[in-house]
């Protein structure tokens, strides 16, 4: 889950979008990016005030203020910790890949492991108890206080059967809006909707023509989505905006073609939806910062 950026560190993103060579990548975990762009994108992050709340590529768990940059961490609890964590109050809710574990930021202790089976997963609190544990292709509801696992939503459309998240799809990927959950399936076009209040998945959202989604964000009832298509080995980029709610299409571009980006043969820099400040988001493309507004319009 994307986070949205404060003000401090969106005035120092605007500065960095005037010098385009420092925003190179320099890691292919959650996209770490130099300086303090750094701070706007670790995979699945959640922003809480002026703090980050984040899984490092170690697999810890961390907290940064992005004020002062001081940084605590709270370690691993002896697991290899996954990104697309969620919190609620100091609540953080993580998983492993066989666990669903549940942490105190006030206290940095462990209180609570249970068992799953959802595999690479990120997690979603629904109130005081229940946690949705998405993998792509399944939404597992399960009950924190005994470890229960309530039922399973199947993600994928009619007559597809469930995949398998590996190799070049280990991304999990989700947006919250309210109690809705928009969920990137693994080489399956579109997006399915979940209802969190009746854990029921709702409908599905259309995104592109003969091209698959790679990454989402929710801001101000509007949802962004990268589309991406391969065609004689060479791979094309569109980033398209949907009302969140009726799921209607209001705007599709080429970031091909207005952000310089060429075609490549393979993936070497994702473009990653970095987070939201006011009118829009920040996007990395081509290793490059762009901003568009909410209209899904390139500024610069």
């Amino acid at each position: 889950m994307k986070t949205k950026l404060p003000h401090q560190l969106f005035a120092a993103m605007l500065s960095v979008l005037a010098m385009p060579a420092l925003a190179r990548a320099c890691g292919d975990y959650g996209g770490f990016r130099p300086y303090l762009v750094a701070e706007a994108e670790f995979e699945g992050s959640i922003a809480q005030g002026e703090l980050l709340i984040a899984i490092n590529p170690e697999g810890s768990l961390i907290s940064k203020n992005m004020m002062w940059g001081t940084i605590r961490e709270y370690g691993r609890f002896g697991r290899k910790l996954l990104p697309h964590i969620d919190v609620l109050g100091d609540r953080v809710c993580v998983a492993t890949k066989t666990e669903i574990c549940e942490i105190s930021l006030k206290t940095g202790k462990l209180l609570r492991a249970h068992p799953h089976t959802q595999g690479k997963c990120g997690a979603v609190i629904v109130g005081d108890h229940k946690v949705f544990l998405n993998n792509g292709t399944n939404v597992a509801i399960m009950d924190m206080s005994d470890g229960t696992t309530l039922r399973k939503i199947n993600l994928m459309p009619k007559g597809l059967a469930s995949r398998t998240v590996t190799g070049a799809t280990t991304r999990i990927q989700h947006a919250r809006a309210g109690n809705r959950l928009y969920v990137v399936r693994p080489n399956t076009s579109g997006v399915a909707v979940v209802d969190l209040q009746t854990d029921r998945r709702i409908r599905d959202i259309h995104t592109a023509t003969k091209m698959l989604p790679t990454d989402i964000f929710h801001s101000d009832g509007t949802l962004f989505v990268v589309n991406r298509s391969t065609s004689y080995g060479m791979q094309y980029e569109t980033l398209s905006t949907f009302n969140a709610v009726t799921g209607k299409l209001k705007k599709s571009i080429s970031l091909n073609d207005l952000c310089n980006k060429l075609p490549t043969t393979q993936a070497t820099d994702p473009t990653t939806i970095l987070g939201a400040y006011r009118d829009g988001i920040l996007v990395s493309v081509n290793e490059r910062l762009r901003f568009f507004n909410k209209k899904g319009v390139f500024v610069k």
